[in-house]
């Protein structure tokens, strides 16, 4: 049979990868202790408040230092940057301070006072130290749980705590504490932002979230790489967060500076890139369902003088899932080059390759799981397709670039670029309805055979520029931007006849005769912006405006009478204010328009209207002095127009009037002390249909899919004193309440998915500088529950308790 034939040979690529990945990295593991405290290598610290300064250093330098908040308490750091050793980096961000880092083990440090009897001598220093340009944001030098800086919400320097839009950063400390295996667990976590974990099948072969109560994911319009778009259809890729510096969130209208997109928001996957300060690990993870994984990341300079560096990622997984025959297998390789050519000019190329296996199980029965069907409960682990025939199979590669050209300090322009192609083999059996109303034993499966070809192409400008004039700081931003994506899909089916949901047998694989499609989508994407934001006293302003144009082409050599073109045009636009208290507080107001041209639906034969929305947004951040916390609080109204529904009773698509979601957002991010760090979330969605035909089912009922109350918190501890000094220790709580769906009244009526409250846990040990064991685990309770429906009647089990366990050597 084709698939364990595929499972076998994928097996044997994972294993080879694995060997030669640890082969590779082997060389590079032997420094003792004693040698790599003396070890220099690069910082790039920005001034601050002490502990912080001295918790990215530790974190940088992967040393472990105890100290207390009243020993920090009020004192700052001037930075640093430049070559150090792990000694002479602590002498330089401590100086005048009366504090020294005293070493208690190797990879192991406390601080104290300085003796009365005099000054620490500093040795000789290699100092390459070269003043940073604040437009060069460097995202590794996150940490923690909080982030300082982000472009998605503004594609500047700005930071996070002046941008007057809703913006949550998911940072590579909280991934890696959390051991986040997919990008429905970095989002289990953020407010405004719903990613059903399900146990297996649709969300491992694609990212799917809603933002805002809406799906951002239908066309990949919410899904963003590095700025750019990263797929023309949701399941051309699906996120490695193991090759991730961070998670960005923007949520709300952002056509001024991405064009066309969802009106939700959207996600921003960070990559990882080469850093200027040497730095390594091998992760060898294993977990439930037979999880081995293998992860290899090597970064660091490639020349002496710190010109080239280079960084590679690479990911080895031989994974089964809850889902009997639905695999996780994944071969991950992400290598990336740095060129600094001088002050002023910087050229990084980015390049990822990715294979996954998988299977699509595409929900059970209503009745049977949810609702009680009188023959029985479908077991968890249910997969009701041809375990011989049934396959999901993607190879994903891309390759580019971002080049960064400063003219002096005020003036910059960055250039990046992408292409990505993707390929598909999908082999799915679609279940109907139950016999008996829904309440039996058998019903039809559809075989589907499917064939997809995705390309991507994407190319932003951008001008940033600062100011001043009278008594305005000014940042302004011109851009320009050009996409263009094709999806090519061959599609056959055929009628496979009736199965037993509690015995499924398949007497032969499924034959797909029928030609259902052979079409091409092909977009192109162009579009000019300009941006201005302000500073005056303690007020902020922000304006801007973009033009699209947008030329589609859908062709089917199935059906030719369906072919159409396409041409949209539609300007959009956004602004905000600010006000900055002294106290760390700063209301906003904003508002915000988008749109998104519809893709391969036609209604008669005719092109539907592109899809327009608009929000209104209030906020509050708060920031307060000498504290490593930000709190954010914002409550909107966003409006959608002319939005496309599948309605199931005719078959075809057609256009909602308007829909609308109302909302309350709460977020908490905080290092609370070197110790602790914490995130906290709430979120209240309020989304309906509020104009569509007479005979709807989805009329002025909460969106499909979309609960209506979130809630979580997560937190780490950290000991870094006493005989437990190491040791680390994680948990958090996650809550959901009902998710609905929608199914004829003759079938099962409004579905209610019921409240859900997951616990999750973590604890680690560091042995020393160099070797980490941890322990994960989600749903640490083993919580049976139906994570969602949808308006066919079929419902997905979510996941049951997982455990995770990594040994992990850093350097």
């Amino acid at each position: 049979m084709r698939l364990p034939t595929f499972r076998l040979r994928f097996s044997h690529h994972c294993i080879a990868y694995s060997l030669l990945m640890t082969s590779a990295a082997s060389c590079l593991v032997t420094t003792s202790p004693a040698l790599a405290a003396s070890v220099t290598q690069r910082y790039a610290i920005a001034a601050g408040p002490l502990d912080n300064a001295l918790s990215q250093f530790a974190s940088t330098a992967n040393v472990i230092l105890s100290f207390s908040p009243q020993q920090t308490a009020q004192l700052r750091s001037q930075g640093l940057a430049g070559s150090y050793s792990v000694e002479q980096g602590f002498a330089m961000l401590l100086q005048g301070s009366g504090l020294q880092a005293v070493s208690q083990a190797p990879g192991s440090y406390i601080l104290q006072a300085v003796p009365v009897s005099g000054p620490l001598v500093l040795g000789e220093t290699n100092i390459n130290g070269v003043e940073q340009n604040e437009m060069n944001l460097d995202y590794a030098a996150d940490v923690g749980y909080k982030a300082s800086n982000s472009r998605v919400g503004t594609k500047t320097s700005t930071p996070l705590s002046e941008t007057p839009r809703s913006v949550s950063v998911v940072t590579a400390q909280r991934m890696k504490d959390q051991k986040s295996q997919t990008l429905t667990d970095v989002l289990g976590y953020v407010p405004g932002i719903f990613a059903p974990p399900f146990a297996a099948g649709d969300s491992l072969a694609g990212d799917l979230f809603f933002i805002r109560g809406f799906n951002a994911t239908d066309y990949g319009y919410g899904l963003l790489r590095d700025g750019l778009r990263v797929q023309g259809n949701r399941y051309d890729t699906s996120t490695e967060p193991y090759g991730l510096e961070r998670v960005e969130i923007f949520r709300g209208p952002s056509s001024l500076l991405y064009g066309e997109n969802a009106p939700g928001g959207l996600v921003n996957l960070v990559s990882k890139r080469p850093t200027a300060a040497p730095q390594g690990e091998v992760q060898l993870s294993y977990g439930s369902n037979n999880r081995r994984q293998l992860g290899v990341d090597v970064s660091g300079p490639l020349d002496d003088d710190g010109n080239i560096l280079g960084r590679i990622v690479m990911l080895g997984r031989n994974a089964e899932t809850q889902t009997d025959h639905v695999p996780d297998d994944r071969i991950y390789i992400a290598p990336s080059l740095t060129l600094n050519f001088d002050d002023y000019n910087t050229l990084t190329l980015l390049a990822n390759y990715q294979k996954d296996h998988t299977n699509m199980e595409l929900g059970l029965p209503a009745a049977g799981t949810l609702l009680t069907n009188p023959n029985g409960k479908l077991s968890k682990d249910t997969m009701l397709g041809d375990p011989d025939w049934n396959t999901f199979e993607r190879e994903t590669w891309s390759t580019g670039y971002e080049f960064t050209h400063s003219f002096n300090d005020d003036w910059q322009f960055r250039q990046n670029s992408r292409y990505m192609q993707s390929r598909i083999t999908r082999h799915e059996t679609w279940p109907g309805n139950l016999n008996n109303g829904g309440f039996g034993t058998r019903l039809n499966m559809t075989a589907y055979d499917r064939f997809n070809k995705s390309m991507v192409y994407s190319l932003d400008n951008q001008l940033e520029g600062k100011f001043d004039v009278g008594g305005l700081q000014n940042t302004v931003l011109f851009g320009g931007s050009f996409d263009r994506t094709s999806f090519n899909q061959d599609w056959n089916a055929g009628l496979v006849g009736p199965i037993d949901v509690y015995n499924p047998v398949y007497l032969r694989d499924p034959t797909t005769p029928i030609a259902v499609q052979n079409t091409l989508l092909e977009q192109q994407m162009k579009g000019v912006y300009a941006q201005v934001q302000s500073k005056y006293d303690h007020w902020l302003f922000l304006l801007g405006g973009r033009q699209d144009w947008v030329d589609s082409d859908f062709r089917d050599k199935v059906a030719r009478g369906s072919n159409i073109s396409s041409e949209d045009k539609k300007f959009t636009y956004q602004g905000g204010v600010m006000y900055q208290f002294d106290n760390g507080l700063t209301p906003y107001v904003s508002y915000s328009t988008a749109f998104v041209p519809v893709q391969q639906i036609s209604n008669s034969g005719a092109p539907l209207e592109p899809i327009t929305s608009s929000q209104y947004e209030v906020g509050l951040k708060y920031e307060p002095p000498g504290w490593d916390t930000a709190f954010t609080a914002s409550v909107y109204d966003l409006r959608k127009k002319d939005d496309t529904y599948f309605d199931a009773t005719t078959a075809s698509y057609r256009q909602v009037g308007e829909s609308r979601a109302k909302g309350l957002e709460l977020e908490l991010n905080s290092n609370l002390t070197p110790n602790l760090n914490v995130t906290a979330a709430y979120t209240y969605t309020d989304a309906r249909i509020t104009k569509d035909s007479a005979t709807s089912l989805v009329k002025d009922h909460q969106m499909t899919g979309v609960p209506r109350n979130q809630a979580s918190v997560w937190a780490k501890y950290r000991f870094l004193e006493s005989s437990l000094k190491g040791l680390y220790v994680g948990g958090g709580v996650r809550y959901f309440d009902s998710a609905f769906a929608y199914t004829a009244p003759t079938l099962y009526g409004k579905l209610d998915a019921g409240d859900v409250t997951l616990v999750d846990a973590a604890i680690g040990y560091q042995i020393d500088r160099n070797w980490t064991v941890d322990l994960n685990a989600k749903n640490l309770f083993d919580k049976e529950y139906v994570s969602g429906c949808n308006d066919a009647g079929r419902c997905y089990w979510g996941e049951s308790r997982t455990l995770l366990g990594s040994v992990s050597y850093n350097w």
